[in-house]
C-alpha cells in the first residue's frame, strides 16, 4: 500500500475509530443505562411535564376549576404540584394545606400562567422533582462528559494505531535503508532488505539493492583495472627490459667481434632488428592506450573500396606468414563496397586480432567477408584453443587476460589490443562480437557501417 492510501486510512480512522467506540457504548451497555436510559429519561421528564399542564389548562385556565386530582403517584420525575397565585398562595396543592406557607421556591420547577379569572388573573404551577428527577440532573452533567471521553478514548485510539504504524511501516524501514548507507559507505555492498508494507519504500530499497549491485560491479572493475595497471606497469618494465638487454647484448657481441664472419655479422643485425620492432610496437600501443585514455585521439576517414582494402592487406599477411608453420587464408569472393574508415586504424585492429590469433592457432588464420543491410562484417578465424564461456564477455575490457596458467608465458599480451581494436571500431559506428569455441574455433566478427 502506498503512502497516499495509507494516509487517507488514517484519516478514515481518526473519524471511525470515535464513532466505533461511542457506539459500543450504546449498543453493548445494559438500555437503562448510559445514553438510552439518558435518552430515555428526558423524553419522560417532558411527557410528564406536558401531561401536568395540559391538566391544569383544561381545568383552571378554561373552566375556572380546581376541582381535579392530578395523581402525583402516577408520575416518576415529579413528586408533588401546587398552584399558587400572584402573592404566593396556595390555589391547590396535593399534599400541603392552603393555610401552609412554602418556605423556599428553590426546590421546585415553576411554570408561569395567565388565566381570564379577575382575582387570579397570574398563576405559578410549582413542580416538587422526586430523586430520580434529581438523578437525571446528574446525568445531564455527566453523560456529555462520557461523550466527550468517549471522542477522546477514540482520538487517543486513533493515534496510538497511527503511530504504531508510522514506526513498523515508514520509520523502521527508513532506519533499515538509512543503515544500508552506512554498509555502503564503509564498502560493505552485501544487502539484504526485508519485505516492506509500503509501496514507496519498497521502490526505494529495489532501487538501492540494484544501486549496490552496480556500485559492487564498478569497485570490483575499479579494483581490476588497478591491479591490471600494476601487472601492465610490471610487464611492460620487462618487456621494455628485456629486448633492450638483448639488444645491448648483441651490439656488445658486434663490438667485441668486429672480425667475426659476415654471416654471423647480418644475423645478429637482424635479431637487433626484430626486437627493435618489438620494442616499437609495445610504445605504439602504450601511445595511442594513452590517447584513447585521455580521449585525444583523432581519426582521418576517408572513402574506401573494401575488396582492395582487404585484399592488400591480406597479399601482406600471406607473404608474411609463407615461412611460418600457420597458414594465412583469404577466404573469396571478397565483398566490394564503399566504406568510410580510417585505413591506418582499422589495419592496426586486422593487425591486433590476427596477431592475438597467431599466438594460439593450430594451423591457420582465415579472413573472409560477409554483408548485410547495414554493414560489411570481416571475419578473422582461427582454429586454436578458444576461449572458455565464463571470459568470453570480458575479452574486449582495459587489460583483461584470461588465466595465465592455461596459457606459455610468452603468449601472453599486453591486454590493449581487444580493447583498444573495439574502441576503434566503435568510433567508426561499427561493433566487434567474438564467438568462441572452446579446442575448436574463434571468430572475431568486425562491423563497418555501409555508407548510405
Amino acid at each position: 500500500m502506498n503512502i497516499e492510501k495509507r494516509l487517507i486510512k488514517i484519516s478514515f480512522l481518526f473519524i471511525a475509530v470515535p464513532l466505533l467506540v461511542i457506539s459500543f457504548l450504546f449498543l453493548f451497555f445494559p438500555s437503562e443505562s448510559i445514553f438510552f436510559s439518558f435518552y430515555d429519561d428526558f423524553k419522560l421528564i417532558a411527557n410528564e411535564e406536558i401531561q401536568i399542564k395540559y391538566i391544569i389548562e383544561n381545568h383552571y385556565l378554561n373552566n375556572n376549576n380546581l376541582k381535579f386530582d392530578v395523581k402525583m403517584a402516577n408520575y416518576k420525575y415529579f413528586e408533588n404540584l401546587i398552584i399558587i397565585n400572584a402573592e404566593n398562595k396556595i390555589l391547590y396543592s396535593e399534599k400541603i394545606t392552603p393555610s401552609d406557607k412554602i418556605s423556599s421556591l428553590s426546590n421546585y420547577i415553576i411554570y408561569s400562567l395567565e388565566t381570564n379569572n379577575t382575582s387570579n388573573n397570574k398563576i405559578q404551577l410549582l413542580l416538587k422533582p422526586s430523586e430520580y428527577y434529581d438523578k437525571m440532573q446528574f446525568k445531564k452533567i455527566l453523560y456529555p462528559i462520557l461523550l466527550i471521553l468517549s471522542f477522546f478514548i477514540g482520538i487517543s485510539l486513533t493515534v496510538l494505531i497511527f503511530i504504531k504504524n508510522l514506526s513498523k511501516n515508514i520509520i523502521k524501514p527508513l532506519r533499515i535503508i538509512n543503515e544500508s548507507f552506512d554498509k555502503i559507505h564503509r564498502g560493505n555492498y552485501s544487502l539484504n532488505f526485508p519485505k516492506f508494507n509500503v509501496t514507496e519504500i519498497e521502490k526505494v530499497a529495489n532501487n538501492l539493492e540494484k544501486l549496490t549491485l552496480e556500485l559492487k560491479e564498478n569497485s570490483n572493475q575499479h579494483y581490476r583495472y588497478e591491479q591490471s595497471k600494476k601487472e601492465l606497469i610490471a610487464k611492460i618494465t620487462h618487456d621494455l627490459k628485456t629486448p633492450l638487454t638483448s639488444i645491448k647484448g648483441y651490439i656488445e657481441a658486434l663490438q667485441d667481434n668486429i672480425n667475426s664472419d659476415e654471416e654471423t655479422y647480418f644475423r645478429y643485425l637482424e635479431v637487433i632488428n626484430e626486437k627493435s620492432d618489438k620494442l616499437n610496437l609495445l610504445i605504439e600501443d602504450l601511445l595511442l592506450f594513452s590517447q584513447l585514455d585521455l580521449d585525444n585521439f583523432t581519426y582521418e576517414k576517408t572513402q574506401v573500396d573494401s575488396k582492395e582494402f582487404i585484399e592488400n592487406f591480406a597479399s601482406n599477411k600471406i607473404f608474411e606468414f609463407k615461412d611460418k608453420t600457420v597458414d594465412f587464408i583469404l577466404k573469396r569472393p571478397i565483398i566490394a563496397t564503399n566504406i568510410f574508415i580510417d585505413p591506418k586504424r582499422i589495419l592496426q585492429v586486422f593487425e591486433n586480432i590476427v596477431s592475438n590469433a597467431e599466438k594460439f592457432t593450430k594451423d591457420y588464420i582465415s579472413m573472409s567477408t560477409t554483408i548485410n543491410a547495414s554493414y560489411l562484417i570481416i571475419n578473422i578465424e582461427d582454429n586454436g584453443i578458444g576461449i572458455d564461456p565464463e571470459h568470453q564477455p570480458h575479452v574486449f575490457e582495459l587489460f583483461y587476460k584470461t588465466d595465465d596458467s592455461r596459457s606459455e608465458p610468452s603468449k601472453t599480451g599486453s591486454g590493449l589490443g581487444l580493447n583498444i581494436s573495439k574502441q576503434i571500431i566503435e568510433a567508426h559506428n561499427g561493433k566487434i562480437i567474438l564467438e568462441s569455441k572452446p579446442n575448436e574455433k574463434t571468430t572475431f566478427h568486425i562491423f563497418i557501417p555501409l555508407m548510405i
